[in-house]
């Protein structure tokens, strides 16, 4: 005759198993075996500003602005807008120095922001819905659906 396992042992058994499978799933969430848990976190200095200027009887602004990637994972931005002025676009975005070369180097969205990477750029926008003195939500936007925002107010 074959006896069983006594329910003690049993659940001593589950409970161990269950233990264990949540220890392998928390560390993979957590990153700590990799691939799951890396995450972007995209940090826009304070230093940020609209700049208003004149250009061929034309009100432009700069919009300059340092992101760094203090995330684990490379990050893919996709695009930037200022509310209530506009996007920028292919064209009118300058990498500025410190980059490899010692002068600004024109550049295009999307860009990559590797985890760790710092980078400064300068976007020219169309100034025509800007007012000096004003207050201005940019937002930087990542192909992972990450959206990261800043005030700044514009100076002329």
């Amino acid at each position: 005759m074959r006896r069983a396992i006594s329910p003690v042992i049993a659940t001593v058994i589950l409970i161990a198993i269950t233990i264990v499978i949540g220890a392998a799933v928390g560390g993979w969430l957590l990153g700590l075996w990799g691939g799951f848990g890396d995450v972007e976190a995209i940090r826009i200095y304070p230093d940020a500003k609209l700049q208003m200027f004149q250009q061929n009887n034309k009100t432009r602004a700069n919009l300059t602005l340092t992101l760094k990637n203090e995330g684990t994972r490379d990050a893919i931005i996709r695009k930037i807008t200022v509310e209530g002025v506009g996007e920028c676009l292919a064209g009118n975005i300058t990498l500025l120095p410190p980059t490899p070369t010692p002068t600004s180097t024109p550049f295009s969205i999307p860009f990559s922001l590797e985890a760790g990477q710092t980078k400064s750029i300068r976007c020219t926008m169309d100034g025509s819905k800007v007012t000096a003195g004003g207050s201005y939500v940019v937002k930087v936007m990542t192909e992972s659906g990450g959206v990261y925002q800043i005030t700044v107010t514009a100076r002329s």
